[in-house]
């Protein structure tokens, strides 16, 4: 019965956590819709610049094989 009650506790824990959690996410995509919105020139050019580097390293893990 003690196992029980201390699984009960964990699931309740975990739940708090997990929502906590959820809501930063949604702030977060907020801020980000925000930042994206004010700064559109900027974040275009990052996220352009970010594929251009993982398109690179994709290249260079290709020709290894």
């Amino acid at each position: 019965m003690a196992k029980a009650k201390k699984n009960e506790t964990t699931l309740q824990h975990v739940k708090e956590q997990v929502s906590a959690l959820n809501e930063k996410v949604h702030e977060l995509g907020g801020q980000t819709t925000e930042y994206i919105s004010e700064n559109p020139v900027k974040s275009t050019l990052t996220a352009f610049a970010v594929g251009v580097v993982l398109g690179a390293m994709l290249m260079k893990m290709m020709e290894r094989r």
